[in-house]
């Protein structure tokens, strides 16, 4: 089924989509994220509250970036994903019969583990200040492997490259992700990461990729 919504779909379709790296390496390189990490420390560390013990967050990410590769390799249940999935794609017709949502925006769309588009989506577009609980661990852990994924890339390729005065650039043009331009969800993003590192560092993830 998959092979047969890839054959008749975009040829930009992507039959695996793996690390955010993978599909953005013009713009972001994860080696690079302590170094970047120190430049969003520079220029927002009030904002998003960094605290003294999070000022190295950068360095602990930077040795756990071959774990958190091989755990995305290692993740089941592939399925078709959108790619891109943020509240600036969904389209809802709330029309006097029935409400229809639509997604829009298929440039990324191919195959992959579900909680890529979840990830991505709560990280981008809904705050979470009560946290998420799921049921199946195992979705629990591949979110969690998802969501520092997309923070690295958000690092290296969005952040460090901006400055307070670009926050107000992004609100104006409203078409990106709330992690670029809402302070709250900026911290949102980084709070939740640090919280999922310590999970995982102790998770039988981690320790099944040091075992392998």
């Amino acid at each position: 089924m998959q092979e047969e919504v890839l054959s008749i779909s975009s040829p930009q379709a992507f039959k695996n989509i793996d690390l955010f790296f993978f599909i953005s390496s013009a713009v972001a390189n994860k080696k690079h994220i302590r170094e970047a990490w120190d430049s969003v420390v520079q220029h927002f560390r009030e904002e998003l509250e960094v605290s003294d013990s999070s000022i190295d967050f950068g360095s602990i990410l930077e040795l756990r970036l071959d774990d958190i590769a091989r755990s995305f390799g290692n993740l089941e249940s592939h399925t078709l994903i959108h790619g891109d999935f943020k509240v600036t794609n969904i389209l809802i017709d709330d029309n006097e019969i029935e409400s229809q949502v639509y997604a829009v925006d298929w440039q990324w769309f191919g195959v992959g583990n579900i909680a890529i588009d979840v990830a991505y989506f709560i990280a981008t577009s809904v705050l979470s200040d009560n946290g998420v609980t799921y049921q199946w661990e195992r979705f629990w852990k591949a979110y969690q492997v998802c969501w520092v994924d997309f923070f690295i890339y958000t690092v290296v390729g969005k952040w460090s490259k901006m400055e307070t005065k670009d926050i107000d650039l992004y609100k104006q043009e409203e078409k990106d992700g709330l992690h670029l331009r809402s302070y709250p969800h900026m911290k949102n993003l980084f709070k939740q990461s640090e919280k999922f590192i310590q999970a995982l560092n102790t998770s039988s993830m981690f320790q099944f990729n040091q075992d392998h």
